[in-house]
């Protein structure tokens, strides 16, 4: 069973990680991985890098967010379109703060 990091991020994840989606994608293409997941903190900013940096590297683009939820941090995974869609709109309404 191949290992992706679902809770990786990058640097729109501000003093998180100070990889570029182009560098998590090289990351998982140097791993032999077949996969590669961006889940940011509230943003989706780099969803659009990543995924064009997955798609020339021939890997399999996992996009998720991570959001407040109670007392934690739950990570939303996108399952196709609609779900990157619905992503989007929970980041521009994390953003705003209307919740």
């Amino acid at each position: 069973m191949a290992f992706v990091n679902l809770n990786a991020k990058s640097h729109y994840t501000l003093l998180t990680s100070l990889l570029s989606p182009k560098a998590i994608v090289a990351h998982a293409l140097k791993d032999g991985q077949t996969y590669a997941a961006l889940a940011d903190t509230v943003s989706m900013a780099g969803a659009y890098e990543f995924y064009k940096a997955c798609v020339q590297a021939k890997l399999k683009p996992v996009i998720g967010l991570e959001v407040a939820y109670q007392q934690g941090q739950l990570l939303i995974i996108a399952k196709n379109y609609f779900g990157y869609q619905r992503l989007m709109e929970i980041s521009s309404a994390e953003m705003s703060e209307q919740k």
